[in-house]
């Protein structure tokens, strides 16, 4: 039996959402012990890194053109088109060389295209693309809206992590089978041991914390608004990490117009045992976001026994459970800022964190997690099986 985890999609940056969720299924695998089952294919930027990562695992890098990697060494361009043939010819070739069984897809990435043949099971983040198409490039979005119908119709089963992007999904998707869709929570793990006490903050505390990309939908400006709000009432700076692409320009401009810019860090990118040591020595962490699939990082903060504010936009109040602190409207800042007062005078105890902490621990077990994963996937090589019997 062979279960390929299609990881094409994962370039050099390892630590985004998508590729976090991919690894912590494949650690939770190797933990419930079935690494020899499955067959991790990647393409060449993280085919390296991947083998570090998985040792016990057969780490396989899918099939290029040949011709494409000659016109990208003479041209130094093209790469594009590498990563288009490896998702359209390339993962077909290397799952019938290697007789893969299954296929597990972890994140719907607008190129990828299914494996002729066999089963294949595709994991849906969100629709995004449905709720904010307003504010994307036309082209962008029409891509998005063919690839996600594509995988709506062609796969044998869609996963999603939680119950709020099932219920977009058969929402916007009124043809779908309900039995085909399989709700599987992310899996979240913080590495505790990594705990570095002399690893040195990029930033003064004390401070608030928001833990995202700088995308519109993620609403860190309504964070900023908030904060300026109050910034003479509280000692505490406020600090942003998230990838500085050009999202965050909407930001920096309202830092640098209300002179925030000595009391306001955004930071790029951080090792996961630096932004583990960030969120540890964060007073409260915040999240303003206007749409998620899952929200991961209020979960992070929560198992690191850190007070927490998130809006009641999407599935934040699922996927918390209730247990941590909301506000709402998701963009009044006013609203915000008086959450933002009353945790940071009165946090929740060292028992609550805890508590909280272990049921979070509990309900995102990684183990658990993959179990679900494994189960789902061995259920249709059982099927196939059935079927040739026939």
């Amino acid at each position: 039996m062979k279960i390929g985890i299609n990881l094409t999609y994962i370039g050099k940056d390892i630590n985004d959402g998508q590729s976090n969720h991919a690894k912590d299924i494949i650690y939770g695998l190797n933990n419930i012990g079935k690494s020899e089952d499955f067959i991790l294919i990647t393409g060449k930027h993280f085919y390296e890194d991947a083998k570090i990562h998985f040792p016990q695992f057969e780490v396989i890098e899918a099939e290029k053109s040949k011709f494409i990697e000659i016109l990208i060494k003479i041209t130094g361009h093209f790469n594009f088109l590498q990563l288009y043939y490896i998702s359209f010819i390339g993962l077909n070739k290397t799952s019938k060389k290697h007789n893969i069984d299954v296929i597990l897809h972890t994140f719907n990435d607008k190129k990828t295209r299914f494996v002729k043949g066999i089963p294949n099971i595709m994991v849906i983040h969100d629709l995004y693309f449905k709720n904010f198409g307003h504010i994307l490039n036309p082209f962008l979005y029409h891509i998005l809206k063919y690839s996600n119908n594509y995988f709506v119709q062609k796969s044998d089963a869609i996963v999603v992590i939680s119950e709020f992007v099932k219920k977009d999904l058969l929402s916007y998707y009124k043809f779908i089978d309900e039995s085909k869709i399989h709700v599987i929570p992310n899996a979240v793990s913080i590495n505790e041991d990594e705990n570095d006490s002399n690893n040195k903050l990029p930033c003064k505390k004390p401070y608030i914390l928001c833990v995202n990309n700088h995308q519109f939908h993620k609403n860190g400006i309504t964070l900023i608004k908030a904060f300026n709000l109050i910034k003479n009432e509280i000692p505490n700076n406020l600090v942003f990490l998230g990838r500085k692409k050009y999202e965050a320009q909407n930001l920096l401009k309202y830092i640098k117009k209300h002179n925030l810019s000595n009391r306001v860090y955004l930071i790029d990118s951080l090792s996961e045992t630096e932004k583990n040591n960030l969120y540890r020595n964060a007073d409260l962490f915040v999240s303003p976001s206007l749409h998620e699939g899952f929200g991961r990082t209020p979960i992070e903060a929560s198992m690191l026994k850190i007070p927490v504010i998130t809006s009641r936009e999407t599935c934040l109040p699922e996927v918390t459970m209730e247990l941590v602190n909301y506000y709402e409207p998701a963009t009044d800042a006013e609203a915000l800022s008086e959450v933002i007062i009353k945790v940071l005078k009165n946090p929740p105890s060292e028992e609550e964190l805890s508590r909280i902490k272990s049921i979070y621990e509990n309900k995102y077990n990684t183990e658990l997690i993959a179990q679900n994963y494994y189960d789902l996937c061995v259920s249709f090589i059982r099927k196939n099986k059935q079927e040739e019997y026939l």
